[in-house]
């Protein structure tokens, strides 16, 4: 009885919100239904017939779900998933009423769930997944997170309670992600790249996990793909990469960027671990899209009425900001590159990480460069510390975004591309700004 009072509640939360006017509503119902039956996630999860699959990590959690969606749907397999991006308890709930019919019943093979990486051992106290995705773990949001070894052993300590009939799929690349493996009771599932032609020459002074899971050595990298990602191994204590079950041999790979190919590799890496019937690995990702902001492609017009393409890269991390752009270098000809910078609570209100990204590797790519967000000003200074030169290429700074995208197209020269690389407030107004083909 309590429990269809917390459906009922949740749901007439959800309908008054939007007669409100304020948009689909993804938390809220999930928090007033919580407040009347606080277990209601494990009892709405505990209805799909193939279980839940959970996906986290610091980077690629959305890509990757998505991914994963797409492989579901083609293998014909009924799923729920939380495509929104709500991925905390009160979300997590929310998406699984708004699925639900008004008794609290719900109708699907799967629960396919990105979720927040310090939200992972909340949920696993109410969910027993059939299958745990590991992506990754960087540096990001210290006011939130802390440090990396913070979440590995709050990760550790949920994961322990997996049972021998779960699977954990884990990035063997990374050190801290791979340990998490040894000495569990569930099934685990090893992937990694697997190909030495895509090394760097070095490890990147962002690297957070060069230290031996085991013993706090340093560890040996026989080859770094990038930050700490690679083919690792301990010198002092012998702990040394497992062996992967999936490699990127022979792979397609739908969208430019190593971390893609993580991404790519991950998704392939659950759905073989699950004997998932149907999803073709190569045939079933060629056609992939991102995910919004996730180098998501727009089509604006110009000043001119010439139509001009843009694309969306969140960079919300060292790391991630990195590799957006490193990623640069493989859209060959001219480009006008705008970096925007909030510091809000989604993207960590201690902006001093934008110290650890290496803007060298812009300077030189973009023809103009225009600085917006909040912090545009803090962002300015650290191009401009990098080697920017006002001389050879135009640097505009403005905190308004929408004067920072009128800008950046008014000098956006026929054949060039635009490239936006916003932390996630402000990938999430910008795209509310950016209507189909105009600026609105």
């Amino acid at each position: 009885m309590r429990e269809q009072a917390a459906v009922l509640a949740g749901k007439a939360a959800a309908r008054s919100i939007r007669a409100l006017g304020r948009g689909a509503a993804t938390t809220m119902p999930g928090q007033v239904a919580l407040r009347v039956q606080p277990d209601l996630l494990a009892r709405l999860a505990a209805q799909f017939t193939q279980g839940v699959i959970l996906v986290a990590g610091t980077n690629g959690k959305t890509t990757t779900t998505k991914m994963l969606a797409q492989l579901l749907e083609q293998g014909g397999q009924r799923f729920i998933t939380n495509a929104s991006g709500a991925n905390l308890v009160s979300g997590l709930t929310a998406i699984l009423l708004q699925s639900a019919d008004w008794q609290g019943r719900l109708d699907a093979d799967f629960g396919l769930f990105e979720v927040d990486e310090a939200a992972l051992p909340l949920v696993l106290r109410a969910v027993q997944p059939r299958a745990l995705l590991l992506l990754n773990l960087f540096r990001d949001q210290l006011d939130r997170y802390g440090e990396v070894n913070m979440v590995a052993d709050l990760w550790r300590r949920a994961i322990a309670a997996l049972p021998p009939e779960a699977v954990l799929i884990l990035n063997a690349d990374d050190a801290t992600v791979a340990a998490l493996g040894f000495g569990v009771a569930a099934r685990t599932f090893y992937f990694g790249l697997g190909d030495p032609t895509l090394f760097s020459q070095e490890i990147e002074h962002t690297a957070d996990s060069i230290y031996c899971p085991a013993c706090d050595a340093r560890l040996h990298f026989d080859g770094i793909y990038y930050s700490h990602l690679g083919v690792w191994r301990c010198p002092t204590c012998g702990l040394r990469q497992p062996d992967l079950d999936l490699d990127s041999a022979g792979k397609d790979f739908p969208l430019p960027g190593l971390y893609n190919r993580y991404n790519t590799l991950a998704a392939l890496a659950l759905v073989r671990a699950l004997g998932i019937a149907g999803a073709n690995s190569d045939a079933g990702l060629r056609d992939f899209r991102p995910a919004f902001g996730r180098l998501e492609e727009l089509t604006l017009t110009a000043p001119d009425g010439q139509p001009r393409k843009a694309r969306i890269v969140l960079a919300k991390n060292p790391t991630g900001f990195n590799q957006s752009l490193r990623l640069l270098s493989e859209y060959p000809g001219g480009k006008v590159v705008v970096l925007a910078l909030n510091d809000l609570t989604p993207d960590g209100t201690d902006v001093s990480w934008i110290w650890d990204i290496d803007f060298e590797h812009l300077v030189g790519q973009a023809n103009a460069l225009v600085v917006t967000g909040i912090r545009a000003y803090d962002m300015a200074v650290r191009v401009k510390y990098a080697g920017w030169d006002e001389t050879r290429a135009p640097m505009f700074v403005t905190e308004s975004l929408d004067e920072a995208l009128q800008k950046a197209l008014d000098l956006l020269a026929p054949g060039q591309e635009l490239f936006i690389l916003p932390t996630y407030s402000a990938m999430l107004d910008i795209r509310g700004l950016l209507r189909g083909e105009r600026i609105l």
